[in-house]
Formats: C-alpha cells, sequence, structure tokens
C-alpha cells in the first residue's frame, strides 16, 4: 500500500481514513492472536 500523503491522489482525510481502517483491521487480527 502506498501512504504518501504528499503526492498521493486522496486527500489527507482520505488517507487518514485509510489508514485508521487498515490499523483497525491490523488490531483485530492481533486480537484474535492473543485469544
Amino acid at each position: 500500500m502506498n501512504f504518501e500523503v504528499d503526492s498521493g491522489p486522496f486527500p489527507i482525510e482520505e488517507n487518514n481514513n485509510l489508514i485508521a481502517s487498515v490499523i483497525a483491521s491490523q488490531q483485530e487480527s492481533l486480537n484474535e492472536q492473543i485469544r
């Protein structure tokens, strides 16, 4: 995935939402592994 905010085609808000959803899904899989 490409997280270049400067030259990216998306506005910063879009990138923040994307990163937030990626972090959320990673957190979910971490929680799955812990159980």
